[in-house]
């Protein structure tokens, strides 16, 4: 059974403050500091709504598909209290993750620019192709987001007959 979420959140540095019709954007004026503080923002909400699971979904991972995440939720439901992360070609866990309230203490206590990664150890993990989760962080991670778009653009004009 899926549970609506009862907060969609979007924390944005204090210089770059983004709105999005839907979703309630938290000010980050710490977002120098790493992506810690942003993490410790997305956590007080979470607590504050009594949530008995937080998302953790980057904007500038712009090819996740929504199939990817239910099967996030899909898979939560089988194990509500463990974490469950993304992994792309036997690498790294990452975003998107779920992760229950039992883990809220533990990201809070992160610090600098250090993500949930380090709580993936006994995750459960959703496989995905490297290109749905390619995170755009440097001008050789845009260049391989629009080399994915021409390929997928191009599946997309083929007729299959």
């Amino acid at each position: 059974r899926s549970t609506p979420a009862c907060r969609h959140l979007l924390v944005s540095g204090a210089g770059a403050v983004h709105t999005v019709e839907g979703y309630e954007t938290l000010i980050n004026s710490d977002a120098a500091q790493g992506m810690s503080t942003s993490l410790r923002i997305a956590v007080d909400a979470a607590e504050e709504a009594d949530a008995s699971l937080l998302l953790i979904l980057l904007a500038d991972m712009p090819f996740v598909t929504t199939q990817h995440l239910l099967a996030l939720i899909s898979k939560s439901a089988e194990a509500p209290s463990e974490a469950i992360f993304s992994i792309a070609d036997a690498g790294l866990p990452q975003p998107p993750a779920l992760l229950p309230a039992d883990l809220f203490p533990a990201l809070r206590a992160l610090e600098g620019d250090k993500g949930a990664r380090g709580l993936a150890k006994d995750a459960r993990q959703i496989s995905a192709p490297a290109e749905q989760l390619l995170d755009i962080d440097t001008p050789d991670d845009l260049a391989r987001a629009r080399d994915y778009l021409k390929v997928s653009a191009n599946r997309s004009r083929k007729t299959v007959f």
